[in-house]
């Protein structure tokens, strides 16, 4: 299937395409997923290295129509580097507050200059990387439950990935003065953003729904110095 490369994403930092995936392809990755939250601790909002855990996704997404995508946003060489799968439920629930992602999740640490400070989150080794590498990150959020307004949707703020990174009083500003898109979708829908864009989630208020995402960074750079993403092939 071929797909049209976003025209907003790239303006805006977010494109919401609804409908994308079709209801088999859901259906498989629901399958895939459940058992993963399963065996998580329901205490953390996220199950980290998930093509890892359960490389069968990987062949799905492949199948469907994201992998065309990641393709036509990232060129031949656009690959998944970090998975993610969120399960927002009234009994995992949290907000986050408006900031951008200015991490990257790497193998093992190695001191290469321009990458740092490091940190270790959830087992895995995180540094901040040089702007261009956060500016390489494309991501690609798949839906498995609708999300209402009231399920703590993704909010984005128009544009503000082009500012680079922001610091405190900036990123206030931003939000202050700027306009907000939330990501208000079906099931099978795909919200496609960049760490870049200053964003936010808040807290679902709606004690009967589910926000299943299934959360992929991609990029079709390769690390400097040895440095490898913490799940790239």
């Amino acid at each position: 299937m071929a797909v049209a490369c976003p025209i907003t994403f790239r303006t805006s930092g977010i494109e919401i395409l609804d409908p994308f995936l079709d209801h088999d392809a859901v259906t498989a990755l629901c399958d895939l997923c459940e058992p993963l939250l399963d065996r998580s601790d329901r205490r953390r909002p996220g199950v980290r290295r998930v093509l890892q855990k359960e490389p069968r996704i990987l062949d799905v997404l492949r199948a469907s129509p994201v992998w065309d995508l990641i393709r036509e946003v990232g060129g031949p060489g656009g690959r998944i580097v970090r998975a993610i799968l969120f399960d927002k439920s009234p009994e995992s629930n949290w907000l986050v507050p408006w900031h951008q992602d200015a991490s990257i999740a790497v193998a093992e640490r190695l001191d290469v200059p321009g990458f740092g400070p490091w940190a270790v989150k959830d087992g895995e080794h995180h540094c901040q990387p040089p702007a261009d590498v956060l500016a390489s990150i494309f991501t690609i959020r798949v839906h498995l439950d609708p999300c209402a307004a009231d399920s703590g949707p993704l909010r984005v703020i128009v544009g503000s990935h082009l500012q680079g990174l922001l610091d405190d009083d900036a990123m206030a500003g931003c939000v202050r003065d700027g306009e907000s898109i939330e990501a208000v979708s079906g099931r099978g829908a795909i919200v496609l953003t960049t760490p870049l864009a200053v964003h936010s989630s808040p807290k679902s208020v709606n004690p009967a729904a589910r926000r299943r995402v299934l959360h992929l960074d991609c990029t079709p750079i390769q690390l400097p110095g040895g440095l490898r993403f913490a799940e790239a092939p």
